[in-house]
């Protein structure tokens, strides 16, 4: 599609994704948000993968 890179979200305490997705080449760009789920406040980090 051309497209140079790749952002997903994923749940700060979400190790078992984190290491999935790391294995894929994924990586931690830096960027942290706290998001509400269901009245629940969530913590995410987000990961970035080259595609070009």
């Amino acid at each position: 599609m051309g497209l140079p890179d790749a952002l997903l979200w994923t749940g700060q305490q979400n190790t078992r994704a984190q290491l999935f997705y790391f294995a894929h080449g994924w990586q931690l760009d830096g960027t942290a948000r706290e998001e509400q789920v269901h009245g629940v406040v969530v913590a995410e980090v987000r990961l970035a993968k080259m595609l070009g």
